[in-house]
């Protein structure tokens, strides 16, 4: 039961990340396109910000799987690979406004 739980709260948290991550890649690429004729320098589309939520979320989800629901090493690194396979496959089968 640890296991199903702790998949469900990954895949939320993941979907969470993901919606969040878009925007603000979006704004960076926004800045960079706007910038583009005032600089020969090149910036990356991925902001630190996002880089360093990702980092800290994995490590969360880890260490919440091995030490809140007394997951295996095992079963928490599964649970965190099916959540965000799970919460990327959300995000594509959601229906896109146009």
């Amino acid at each position: 039961m640890a296991f199903l739980f702790s998949l469900l709260c990954n895949t939320l948290l993941n979907r969470l990340f993901l919606g969040w991550a878009q925007g603000e890649i979006n704004a960076q690429i926004g800045e960079m396109q706007s910038a583009a004729f005032d600089s020969p320098g090149f910036e990356s589309p991925l902001p630190a910000s996002v880089l360093a939520a990702g980092g800290g979320l994995l490590v969360g989800q880890m260490a919440l799987g091995r030490g809140v629901w007394k997951l295996s090493g095992g079963q928490a690194l599964l649970s965190l690979l099916l959540g965000a396979a799970a919460a990327v496959s959300l995000d594509i089968l959601r229906p896109k406004a146009t």
